[in-house]
């Protein structure tokens, strides 16, 4: 039953992560309004609530986590 349990823990903790997309890039605006990042590519991310963005400027190179069905930053680190 132990096994059984541990199988479906791993699982679970998978699929949460089947969903996640990373990017790297160079910053060109932030708004720290609606915590919203917008890549030099183009690409537009919306921070989760507790991600920090108020130390990124224009011009900052970063890493990106995101959930991919939300486009949702779940974790930002500058470079």
């Amino acid at each position: 039953m132990k096994k059984i349990l541990a199988t479906l823990a791993a699982s679970v903790a998978m699929i949460g992560f089947a969903y996640a997309g990373e990017v790297e890039g160079t910053v060109a605006s932030v708004d720290l309004e609606t915590s919203t990042i917008m890549l030099e590519t183009g690409e537009t991310f919306v921070a989760q609530e507790g991600v920090d963005v108020e130390g990124l400027m224009p011009g900052s190179q970063v890493r990106i986590v995101y959930d991919d069905t939300t486009m949702e930053a779940t974790d930002v680190q500058a470079l």
